[in-house]
């Protein structure tokens, strides 16, 4: 189909839904709760605009492949949003999530899908527009702060789905994530065209983000944590959160740069300054300081060739080549917390008691996931610091690793094993930090005001003066010093027993699927061991949580004031 018979078939498709949505039918039906029997008249009704959301669905191209294709699908989608389609698609999404009777989870995905196409976009001025205009579309519908609610009742659904015997894929809630993960990706590059708009869409996703994974954890049944559509859940809330992290970084270099104009920049300021926002950067920090120890390595490393081998030539090093540490790959970074050798001393001499178990492939499509997100979406310019921070694509194979880790949920005493869950979430709680750890973030931002814009600047290299070398080891002290408070405020994540593992690719990660087995071994007192093949080492996993980690948070307390 040409072009021109796309683009009439599309807007066609959204003028209907216009025109039905204003319908006196459409506007009674919306303005009252919908009876557990409906009508004739009311499922017809029901019946006509889920029709209508489908037919624009299907009437969106496919991306397009060359530049006259996209140039042709802007003009598509500005027809498509001259006749509110967002806007109708997120009332009635408004006022389905408000009914008793829950409708299907495709009719709802199919509803959310329909504003998806503007993600195969390269981001300008005229794409910029479009994601504007279909932004503020959903803003006045109101469907993006009810976003929470609406993954609490697909998942409750779901959970009702697989009592009674029948599959639950999960699929709404599937492609609900994937829709904010879109719009979070697109967002990022047109922040700079309307900042005020995107920064007002983006907040309550970005504060509904740390609620999702209780959602998840109450909604998702304990003993579905072996299923692919559970794994597939956790998956796309961790690669939402991927791109939340991008959006927060975006923001703050363009606060950071001056970029912004005085009532914007306060916009900005004031969305940075929230708890969930601030919780991304620290999440940065945390993959900063990681960069900054190796840093500290090398740098020591290369004093000492210059001193035995008296060489005055400069060695270059190459940040994109350079291989990014875990905790566990620098044993004298481990070796500062508490326990940390006789951990890993306790762990190799237990290796050999049990035998290795291999997991299915299914297990490593999570991690898989994080290692190329920036790649799904071509939505940045070659030329943009985002992209090429080498701290954010750190963060993305390490920091956010963290985050699919479990914590082992210490709930109340019960008889019933279910009284114990999985917990998925942040590497760090910012509402659980004592006064002490927002004092210490408190001084380390007004002693390194603007790092956050370091990261996008950040080189590795012999070539720096003095005066760089001596900041960077400041820094770098003070980044780890902070860590310290954090963690004391927050468990630390659980690390692997090789010091020589060189597979970044595993770094932290537990499948799902492998969660309550791991649960069990920790009520039986004891390490549970975990080999995958396809990096060939051993995952240790302390279980006497009752010896470690007091003398954990014992030491942090004596040594960080």
């Amino acid at each position: 189909m040409r072009p021109a018979q796309l683009a009439s078939k599309a807007e066609d498709a959204a003028s209907k839904l216009s025109r039905l949505v204003d319908s006196p039918q459409v506007v009674q039906l919306l303005q009252r709760p919908l009876p557990a029997l409906p009508t004739a008249a009311q499922r017809a009704v029901l019946a006509s605009c889920t029709s209508s959301l489908q037919q624009l669905l299907h009437a969106l191209p496919d991306n397009p492949s060359n530049d006259s294709g996209r140039a042709a699908l802007v003009e598509l989608l500005r027809g498509v949003l001259r006749h509110q389609a967002v806007h109708c698609t997120g009332v009635l999404l408004v006022w389905l999530q408000q009914q008793q009777q829950q409708q299907q989870p495709q009719q709802l995905a199919a509803a959310l899908l329909s504003v998806q196409a503007l993600g195969v976009l390269n981001c300008s001025a005229a794409v910029a527009e479009l994601m504007i205009n279909m932004t503020q579309q959903l803003l006045q519908s109101g469907v993006i702060a009810s976003w929470a609610e609406l993954m609490q009742q697909l998942l409750l659904l779901q959970q009702q789905e697989a009592s009674t015997g029948r599959a639950g894929e999960c699929s709404g809630a599937l492609k609900m994530f994937h829709v904010m993960f879109v719009l979070l990706k697109m967002w990022v590059p047109a922040t700079p065209f309307n900042v005020a708009t995107a920064v007002q869409a983006a907040l309550p996703l970005l504060q509904q983000l740390q609620c999702y994974g209780r959602i998840l954890t109450t909604a998702t049944p304990p003993a579905a944590a072996g299923d692919s559509s559970c794994a597939a859940m956790f998956s796309a809330y961790i690669k939402l959160q991927l791109g939340s992290v991008e959006f927060a970084y975006q923001l703050c270099y363009l606060h950071s740069k001056q970029q912004l104009e005085t009532a914007v920049a306060a916009h900005a300021s004031s969305c940075l300054r929230e708890p969930a926002v601030a919780l991304l950067l620290l999440q940065l920090l945390a993959g900063y300081t990681m960069l900054l120890h190796q840093q500290h390595n090398e740098q020591q490393h290369l004093q000492q060739q210059q001193q035995q081998q008296q060489q005055s030539g400069k060695q270059q090093l190459r940040a994109d080549l350079l291989p990014i540490p875990a905790f566990h790959q620098h044993p004298d970074l481990l070796q500062l917390l508490p326990g940390g050798q006789a951990y890993l001393d306790k762990a190799a001499a237990g290796s050999s008691d049990l035998p290795p178990e291999v997991l299915q492939q299914d297990g490593l499509q999570l991690l898989q996931a994080l290692a190329a997100p920036l790649q799904q979406l071509q939505l940045t310019a070659g030329d943009d610091p985002v992209r090429t921070n080498a701290v954010l694509q750190a963060m993305l194979k390490i920091v956010l690793a963290f985050e699919a880790a479990a914590d082992y949920a210490s709930a109340p005493s019960s008889s019933s094993s279910s009284a114990q869950q999985v917990s998925w979430g942040y590497l760090l709680q910012l509402q659980q930090h004592s006064r002490r750890g927002a004092a210490a973030v408190a001084a380390f931002d007004a002693k390194w005001p603007g790092w956050q814009s370091d990261l996008g600047t950040f080189a590795l290299g012999a070539a720096m003066n003095d005066e760089l070398r001596l900041r960077i080891e400041q820094q770098y002290t003070d980044a780890l010093e902070l860590c310290r408070a954090l963690a004391a405020a927050a468990q630390l994540p659980l690390v692997c027993n090789n010091p020589a593992c060189e597979r970044l690719s595993r770094d932290e990660m537990v499948p799902c699927r492998e969660m309550q087995r791991l649960h069990q071994a920790v009520r039986t007192q004891r390490c549970t061991w975990v080999e995958f093949p396809n990096s060939r080492h051993m995952d240790a996993y302390e279980a006497n949580r009752e010896l470690y980690w007091p003398a954990l948070r014992g030491f942090m307390q004596q040594n960080v004031h």
